[in-house]
């Protein structure tokens, strides 16, 4: 959600997460299945079931809302392929989908490990009209100085430094410190993990652009996500 102008604004931006289902049929979480796809080279297979999905067979709800923004992850397996981003693009291109709508995300680690791959992968889909956020910031030991040569659109500060913000001078003050230099670079900044409703308003104090977490919204089943927001934003249309 927006929390510019000191207010919560109505979401209309939302982050797709994937899940597996094991062979009983439970859903599982992805701390139990990327770590080993990632090391049996399979999450770029993943990243492009994922691209597909969104953009294919969730096109219509896309089309429905089209105010709706969308991000995708995509993993340091899927930076180093050089096929990756002509993939990315011709399913764009296939759905119809306005490119400035559709946001990719990259963690700060998977940035230092494929830094000359992801730095290529970002500058294409800019030029396209995408947007690309730099996930789990302030994690890595270079975060500032990687600021300075790779472009991104926005910053996603790491759930860990914002969990406990409102008891937590030292997270406090990382924050701020991180709100500041994104907004020398006019970089856009996000609170991940915000869980409680103290976190929010110091966030919003802090200057921090936009908020997700729990205490915002769970994770729900896109097309039902899709609805309740479109719905939303009609209500808030109307208004």
């Amino acid at each position: 959600v927006d929390l510019r102008g000191g207010r919560t604004g109505t979401a209309s931006h939302i982050e797709v997460l994937v899940r597996m289902r094991n062979d009983r049929g439970e859903l599982m979480a992805p701390g139990q299945f990327i770590p080993a796809a990632e090391r049996y080279g399979l999450m770029n297979g993943i990243d492009r079931w994922v691209v597909t999905e969104v953009l294919q067979t969730h096109g219509a709800s896309l089309h429905r809302w089209p105010e709706l923004t969308v991000s995708i992850n995509l993993s340091g397996n899927s930076l180093d392929d050089p096929l990756m981003w002509p993939f990315v693009r011709d399913q764009i291109d296939q759905s119809g989908i306005d490119p400035s709508r559709i946001w990719f995300e990259i963690t700060e680690t998977a940035l230092v490990n494929n830094l000359v791959s992801a730095t290529d992968f970002a500058q294409s889909a800019q030029t396209y009209g995408c947007r690309i956020s730099l996930d789990d910031f302030g994690v890595g030991l270079s975060s500032f100085s990687y600021l300075k040569h790779f472009r991104v659109d926005e910053l996603k500060i790491d759930g860990s430094f914002i969990q406990h913000i409102a008891d937590d001078p030292a997270d406090l003050q990382i924050v701020r410190a991180i709100v500041s230099i994104a907004k020398v670079l006019s970089i856009e900044t996000v609170a991940e993990w915000v869980e409680s409703a103290e976190a929010q308003e110091v966030v919003r104090k802090l200057g921090i652009d936009r908020a997700q977490g729990y205490h915002i919204g769970a994770p729900e089943p896109f097309e039902a996500l899709c609805e309740d927001i479109g719905r939303s934003i009609e209500v808030t249309a109307a208004t």
